[in-house]
């Protein structure tokens, strides 16, 4: 534990935005106590609202990263340790960000390539560690109980096959208390997480390399991705990432993942054709689309009263889900813009919630309230939360999207791919796309918004209008035909499906 630490501290040490003469200068009484600064910082600095240097902020970095605060982990060791090589902004403004100058680049890459170098040996120690035949390892991009590996975990649960289910998660006991007592949990980033990434059989993960902290996926281990998207469509692949960091690690994806989950041969096309030309596609479904297809009454009555509950809102209500999806863009200097910026320039997401729900109760009656769900990464984005104060409840932090769209009688959203899950329903949705233009234009579509069933509004009266006028038999129609041409294979059985294929590897049949 001790070496742990001191390893730890090193890091702070040797980064760039770590000022040793600028702290102590700051915090008197840090030099005066004779500690040595770096470590200070480390063991209470950060604890106690201190910067490392004029350059990062540390309550900057821990509101616009939750999984960071709710962790307890020092904000200047994640970002050189995680947060760098994930593409993590560290600064709100990200013109503040800093630009290393040649010298510090040649620095930080020394430092880069000695901590490989000492870590080395450590993950030929994880190499060694037997893999265990009947463990599967879990993970989500959230490091919560949610998307499909949860689904795909209630399946294995109900079957009580004959594995030991472990979880990586991250957050306190209130995030601890949303997993089943059948799952082993573990905090990620531990030496507990990377014994058990390394004696895994089976690793599952709706993102991207959530199992590379400390070693390399070794020979018999099994890589599965569901991914967290559904027939999107906003573009993924290199041309999506901006800088080299980025790049570098998407470069990776393919050479970790040996299966994906898809849903459609639309899906498996825009795989291949992005970072995955060589996986094996197992054309299943998503597990956690199965809810989606529930008839039962009463389950679906459960749900709603559980979303109910836990957000606080009176009986009485109808709902209406709006989740956007996040905008970082890169500016002409290459640098990308902060949300609170975005939110600035562009009136992306200014949808007049009280207008919507007049609309709403005219065409379908009823009372209404808007559920608002942000993207993680405008989380804790301030503009946004002052936004939802008045005629909306915050569902940011509600952590199963799927049940948020059983409970919701109408979705709303710009182009979040969870809108193609929603299709799947029957239940109407619509897209609210103010800076449509723009987007198209930074980020790129894989077909015309016009092309598919849902309304397309740039602003809110347009919006409330499509509402008044839905012709539901229309929309059915033409969701049926947007299927059909994506080749979704969706049935309400892909947990079912993707366990068969588990049991098989597991039972060595496969």
């Amino acid at each position: 534990m001790k070496n742990s630490i001191e390893a730890q501290i090193r890091i702070v040490r040797h980064s760039i935005l770590f000022d040793r003469r600028w702290y102590q200068e700051q915090y008197p009484d840090v030099k005066s106590s004779g500690m040595e600064p770096a470590r200070h910082y480390f063991l209470y600095g950060w604890k106690e609202g201190r910067d490392p240097s004029a350059r990062f902020v540390t309550e900057e970095y821990l509101t616009m990263n939750k999984d960071v605060r709710a962790a307890k982990i020092c904000p200047l060791y994640h970002y050189e340790k995680f947060g760098r090589w994930e593409g993590r902004p560290y600064r709100l403004d990200s013109s503040r960000e800093m630009v290393p100058t040649a010298r510090e680049y040649i620095i930080l890459s020394m430092r880069w390539l000695q901590r490989a170098a000492r870590g080395y040996p450590e993950k030929c120690r994880y190499q060694k560690i037997p893999i265990q035949p009947q463990k599967i390892l879990f993970a989500t991009y959230q490091y919560a109980y949610a998307c499909n590996p949860k689904y795909i975990c209630e399946e294995l649960l109900k079957r009580e096959l004959p594995c030991e289910i472990v979880w990586l998660y991250k957050g306190d006991a209130k995030v601890r208390a949303q997993f089943p007592k059948q799952v082993k949990c573990v905090l990620a980033g531990t030496e507990e997480a990377r014994r058990e990434i390394a004696s895994a059989r089976i690793l599952i993960e709706n993102g991207c390399l959530l199992f590379t902290d400390t070693l390399i996926k070794k020979k018999g281990q099994i890589n599965i991705c569901t991914w967290h998207g559904s027939m999107g469509f906003k573009r993924i692949g290199m041309e999506t990432f901006h800088t080299k960091s980025e790049k570098r690690i998407a470069g990776m994806y393919q050479k970790i993942h040996d299966i994906l989950l898809t849903n459609s041969r639309f899906e498996e096309e825009v795989f291949r054709s992005s970072f995955w030309p060589n996986s094996v596609f197992w054309k299943l479904g998503h597990p956690r689309n199965d809810i989606l297809f529930c008839t039962e009454p009463e389950e679906i009555s459960r749900i709603k009263e559980k979303v109910r509950r836990k957000l606080k809102i009176p009986n009485g209500y109808r709902f209406a889900l709006y989740a956007p999806t996040f905008r970082v863009n890169p500016t002409a200097e290459g640098r990308r813009r902060s949300g609170a910026q975005l939110f600035e320039e562009k009136d992306c997401y200014r949808l007049d919630y009280k207008l919507v729900k007049g609309a709403l109760k005219k065409r379908f009656g009823g009372e209404w309230t808007i559920l608002v769900r942000h993207h993680y990464c405008n989380a804790a984005n301030k503009f946004l939360q002052s936004g939802m104060m008045t005629e909306s409840v915050p569902a940011t932090d509600y952590d199963d999207m799927q049940e948020l769209m059983v409970a919701s009688d109408v979705g709303i959203t710009d182009y979040s791919s969870w809108m193609l899950d929603y299709l799947l329903s029957g239940k109407p949705g619509f897209l609210f796309a103010a800076d449509v233009d723009i987007y198209a234009a930074e980020r790129g579509f894989y077909y015309p918004l016009s092309t598919t069933p849902f309304p397309l509004a740039v602003n809110t009266e347009q919006l409330c209008a499509q509402i008044e006028a839905f012709d539901t038999q229309e929309y059915k129609e033409n969701a049926e035909i947007f299927l059909e041409e994506k080749g979704c294979v969706e049935d309400g059985n892909a947990s079912r499906y993707t366990v068969d294929r588990l049991a098989a590897i597991l039972e060595g049949r496969s």
